[in-house]
């Protein structure tokens, strides 16, 4: 089911990342924090949530989905929930996606992830370590396309966005590297 205002198409599995530029500001004006790197950001998944926008008759799960082939592209973008709104955060900018592998296969390297995704030159890497990282020209939008004719099954997979976002603070902007991981947040939930 499509939400308003926002748009889905019957191959593209849309992850809207919301967040509270409020909230968000409220956050980094009153801690003392590191404003992160790319490569170590800070941890936002008690502040930022991920909604599913899967094609009508799919069944996406938004912490970890397993990839159906019947789709065309899973894409990634962010909005403020636009309820009580500030003018000291910037529009966030979309750095990067990592998708790792959480089925239990051993050698993980391009060709592997190939299987699954159409990759690109200038938008996919792979790390040393396995994961896929994927990048975008647009600033709010990251988008990777499936594989088609496949029939080996499904590919369950976690994946990390990394977004920058500035905040005014002391009269200047300062830029802060921030990183929603919906399977880090699921898995530190309490299991006893």
């Amino acid at each position: 089911m499509t939400r308003p205002g926002f748009q889905t198409t019957i191959d593209e599995c849309q992850l809207k990342l919301e967040y509270s530029s409020f909230q968000l500001e409220r956050f980094f004006l009153n801690t003392c924090i590191n404003p992160g790197t790319r490569l170590q950001p800070i941890n936002v998944d008690n502040m930022v949530r991920v909604i599913p926008y899967p094609p009508l008759g799919s069944d996406v799960d938004p912490y970890i989905s397993e990839v159906p082939y019947e789709l065309g592209t899973i894409s990634w973008s962010i909005e403020d929930t636009g309820h009580r709104t500030s003018s000291k955060i910037s529009e966030p900018v979309l750095c990067f996606v990592e998708i790792y592998s959480l089925n239990s296969d051993k050698d993980i390297n391009r060709n592997y992830w190939e299987q699954y995704f159409i990759l690109d030159d200038d938008h996919s890497i792979v790390a040393p370590n396995g994961a896929l990282f994927q990048t975008s020209d647009d600033l709010d939008k990251i988008s990777i396309d499936l594989q088609k004719d496949k029939d080996q099954g499904g590919l369950l997979f976690g994946y990390g966005v990394v977004f920058t976002i500035k905040v005014e603070k002391g009269g200047e902007k300062l830029t802060y590297y921030c990183r929603k991981d919906p399977v880090a947040n699921l898995r530190s939930r309490s299991t006893t």
